[in-house]
């Protein structure tokens, strides 16, 4: 007598447990699905400029050393970095540098060597001053292409300008001369008295040391610009790694003569290869 009542009640009672079943497999999934997102979204903000970073903490300074190949020399320089937004960073540096004449050619002294002289060293035929520049600079580091290649690589755009400080210094060689047949040996920079001696190698003992004639060394000011592509590259944010590869041009107040009968500028326009390593906090 009762079966007619059961049998639709137990019907009914399966149904609704199916359909709760089935909510909560749908409940679940929806919860996987979105712990999913959470953690992409989680994992994309732990890029930032195109790191992969180590921690959450962001960054707003980095101290860094560089070193720079010119065409016409060399520098290295130390920075500090003070960060404006996630693109663009304030930088200021000094950078102390050499520059040489592209025509510079280095010789071994020929002839024998005089205990009453010193040591024969090598020399520059022709070098008539050492040019040192101290550069002071204000410039901006601004990212273009955040994480264009990998995650961990950035390409910036770097330019920079400021006073620079030119030291110039006199070369000195030691000569030497026949008094009859005695041979002496002084030491001499390039001068009008000696414009054929200087540079003809059979009166050429050896290069004097370098500190000789930083008594003598002029202060020349002048002004300064650079412009770098950089490629920064590295999966922590914290330590800074850097390539560049860029222009400079410096001005100065008067004409720079480094070779003899060379023709002397007031200015050097070059291009340079360099490298930045630092850190971040």
């Amino acid at each position: 007598m009762l079966l007619p009542f059961i049998l639709p009640l137990t019907v009914a009672t399966a149904s609704y447990a199916q359909k709760s079943l089935s909510d909560s497999s749908v409940a679940r999934i929806k919860q996987t699905q979105q712990k999913l997102q959470q953690q992409t979204i989680n994992k994309a903000n732990q890029v930032t400029n195109g790191f992969f970073r180590t921690d959450l903490t962001k960054v707003h300074r980095e101290l860094f050393l560089g070193a720079k190949a010119y065409s016409d020399g060399w520098s290295g320089q130390l920075g500090y970095g003070k960060q404006a937004d996630s693109k663009l960073t304030h930088l200021f540096m000094l950078e102390v540098g050499e520059k040489k004449h592209d025509k510079e050619e280095k010789f071994r002294p020929s002839g024998l060597a005089y205990e009453d002289y010193g040591k024969q060293r090598p020399y520059i035929l022709g070098k008539t001053n050492y040019f040192y520049a101290v550069n002071l600079s204000y410039g901006q580091s601004r990212i273009v292409f955040p994480g264009l290649i990998s995650p961990g690589m950035n390409i910036a755009l770097q330019y920079q300008g400021g006073v620079s400080i030119g030291l110039l210094k006199p070369c000195y060689l030691n000569m030497k001369y026949y008094n009859g047949a005695d041979l002496y040996v002084q030491s001499e920079t390039y001068n009008t008295a000696n414009t054929e001696t200087f540079i003809n190698r059979n009166f050429i003992y050896g290069a004097d040391k370098w500190s000789k004639g930083l008594n003598e060394m002029q202060v020349m000011p002048g002004l300064f610009l650079a412009a770098a592509g950089e490629l920064e590259f590295g999966k922590s944010i914290v330590w800074l790694k850097a390539l560049q590869a860029g222009a400079s041009a410096t001005i100065y107040t008067k004409k720079i003569s480094i070779l003899a009968e060379q023709k002397a500028y007031p200015y050097f326009v070059n291009l340079f290869v360099g490298v930045r390593l630092g850190k971040r906090w």
